[in-house]
């Protein structure tokens, strides 16, 4: 177990949250604050399966088939590479909520 030191003007700010203990409040903050993450991520992948009318999957299949023009043309490989970047980005903050969620009060599908 690490020990954190919180601010005095902190502490009164914190109880307010649910929680039986600071470690359960800050699981709270920190869930809700992952899913804020995770749905910034969500809309930015929407934005590129709807510019490119598929999903990813489909998308990395007709880039390699070359379907979709030159992957190696800017704009193309730049979608690709933010498409890539978001996919990981969200599994990395899934694992991380899943951290969370178990000293989390909350379920973690609550908000």
């Amino acid at each position: 177990m690490t020990t954190i030191e919180i601010a005095s003007p902190l502490a009164p700010v914190l109880e307010q949250f649910s929680g039986r203990n600071y470690s359960e409040k800050l699981a709270g903050v920190l869930s809700r604050e992952i899913h804020r993450y995770l749905v910034e991520c969500e809309q930015s992948m929407l934005a590129l399966e709807i510019r490119y009318g598929m999903s990813f999957q489909e998308f990395d299949r007709q880039l390699e088939a070359g379907l979709l023009g030159d992957e190696f043309q800017w704009p193309l490989e730049a979608d690709a590479m933010r498409w890539q970047d978001l996919i990981e980005e969200k599994r990395h903050w899934l694992s991380q909520l899943r951290a969370v969620s178990v000293l989390s009060e909350q379920p973690a599908n609550e908000h």
